[in-house]
């Protein structure tokens, strides 16, 4: 059985895996926003909570700040 005829086909099925991914996660979904720009916001939002409870000290935290949600 000759393999010479199916040798190399596997790389075509990832190109085209992978620009179906990528078009799937730059396509505009909601608000004209890709999933992607949705993906990089929830993360930015997330680490600036991070940061923003990391610069509080802990002579800083108050019945206000803990109390707050």
């Amino acid at each position: 059985m000759k393999m010479s005829k199916v040798k190399g086909f596997g790389i075509t099925e990832y190109l085209i895996g992978i620009i179906v991914l990528v078009g799937v996660f730059f396509t505009p979904y909601a608000d004209n926003k890709s999933i992607v720009t949705i993906l990089i916001e929830a993360v930015k939002k997330e680490h600036a909570g991070y940061m923003y409870a990391q610069s509080l000290s802990q002579f800083q935290l108050g019945k206000e700040i803990i109390v707050k949600k």
